[in-house]
């Protein structure tokens, strides 16, 4: 980056995809907060830069975590609050303005390290995963996080296991889900056709046809588009007949193959016909 240098930076040493930098621009002066100590990867990554103005010193720190890191975040945040500078909390004498300093540099720490994110749910109509299954996936989780970390090969290997059996668990719940759901409807043909369109995600209504454009004028009216519809359909096949009847094409020829390349508008090479034996035509058959 042109006119930027690397201030501090935090990279992942065993996972891909990750990590966390911060640049300051050339015309400022910066030191290097070392913070390798509160980090782990994946779960609390962090870097931070102490910028020396002239009349003010700036402390900026750049987090990642992960939604589901929050013990060891708010581990980093107790760090956080030790390491700040208690001057302007106890320069006072008045245990309200005390107080208030205090709460203040609390807040500022707080809200730089949880911001305001707006997340966006989307439901998921799967009336099959039950309250067991989803206890179930939450110790997945569990299991997956402990797994990632550690080396013992036999702990993968259930973690393997017990996903394969939760993926056998939910399909196997699913399929009892669609057949009790067909079986009891009284109209299984329907039912099942709905079923086909919900899981290829086809099922959208068709709103049908909006507006037609004939003559250059658009037709918004229902009824005037099926009226077009209808006379359209209706003159069609006089219009081809006269127009059979109008084209001009001698048909009085010796010579069919002649007759259809004379009389064909694309043009197309000559065409030529060969005898055949009965053999050959047997063979054909």
């Amino acid at each position: 980056m042109d006119q930027y240098k690397l201030g501090a930076k935090f990279c992942r040493e065993s996972l891909k995809n990750g990590g966390v930098r911060i640049f300051v621009h050339d015309t400022l002066q910066c030191t290097n907060i070392n913070l390798d100590e509160f980090c782990k990867e994946q779960d609390n990554e962090a870097c931070a830069v102490r910028i020396n103005l002239p009349s003010l010193t700036i402390c900026i720190i750049s987090i990642y975590r992960l939604p589901t890191g929050i013990f060891f975040f708010l581990h980093f945040l107790r760090t956080l609050l030790r390491l700040e500078n208690c001057d302007n909390v106890l320069i006072e004498k008045d245990v309200n303005a005390v107080f208030n300093n205090f709460l203040n540099t609390y807040l500022r720490i707080f809200n730089s390290s949880f911001p305001l994110k707006k997340i966006y749910r989307t439901h998921y109509n799967k009336p099959w995963i039950t309250t067991e299954i989803k206890t179930t996936c939450q110790h997945k989780r569990k299991l997956y996080l402990i797994s990632r970390d550690s080396n013992n090969s036999k702990l993968k290997a259930h973690y393997k296991s017990y996903c394969s059996i939760l993926s056998k668990v939910i399909k196997g719940a699913k399929q009892f889900y669609y057949n009790n759901k067909i079986s009891k409807s009284n109209n299984k043909i329907k039912t099942t056709w709905d079923i086909m369109k919900t899981e290829t995600c086809k099922n959208h209504k068709n709103k049908g046809i909006q507006l037609i454009n004939i003559d250059l004028k658009v037709i918004t009216n229902q009824q005037s588009i099926a009226n077009s519809f209808n006379n359209y359909y209706l003159t069609v096949g006089d219009k081809i007949t006269s127009n059979i009847k109008n084209d001009k094409i001698s048909l009085n020829c010796n010579n069919p193959i002649y007759c259809f390349h004379k009389n064909l508008k694309i043009p197309c090479s000559n065409m030529k016909l060969k005898y055949k034996k009965p053999r050959e035509i047997e063979k054909i058959i």
